[in-house]
């Protein structure tokens, strides 16, 4: 992929954030806090998540494109992946979509940051040990993550 495809892929991550950021801020405290189902998270919880994970990959293909060949990735029952889950426990609507959009706005810039070169190196990913470049951790586990995500915000918003 070019440069122009990295930096479209970076721009699909903040323009996801954005759009989960919008959401969360525009929803009454009931909608924000609703969980759909026994197993399923509300928007709080969601939001918690969005505004971790893309950081955390960030970071990591930031050293992976600076160190080809590393580890890369978290198991599901991660602490950190688990506490971020309840990180906007205390937040209010208006205070999780500011932290979504400075967490994407993180993850953005770093991604930025990355070398053309960076794009192309490869790891392996801890859970499965398939080997991935920082292109596709990018395209499967940041940006099509968050808008999963985001989607998965917008049925649980809806009350019935």
């Amino acid at each position: 992929m070019s440069a122009d495809g990295d930096a479209a892929l970076v721009q699909r991550v903040r323009a996801a954030g954005e759009a989960f950021a919008a959401l969360v801020e525009g929803l009454p405290e009931g909608a924000f806090r609703h969980a759909p189902g026994p197993d399923e998270w509300s928007v709080a919880e969601l939001a918690g998540h969005a505004a971790e994970f893309p950081v955390t990959f960030a970071a990591q293909c930031a050293r992976l494109a600076a160190s080809p060949g590393i580890s890369l990735g978290r198991q599901l029952d991660d602490p950190g992946r688990l506490a971020a889950v309840r990180q906007m426990e205390g937040a209010d609507p208006a205070e999780a979509g500011r932290r979504l959009r400075a967490a994407t706005a993180t993850a953005a810039d770093t991604l930025a940051a990355i070398p053309a070169t960076g794009w192309d190196a490869t790891g392996t990913r801890v859970v499965d040990g398939e080997t991935i470049a920082v292109r596709t951790v990018v395209q499967r586990f940041i940006a099509g993550h968050l808008e999963g995500h985001l989607e998965q915000a917008r049925n649980a918003a809806k009350l019935t």
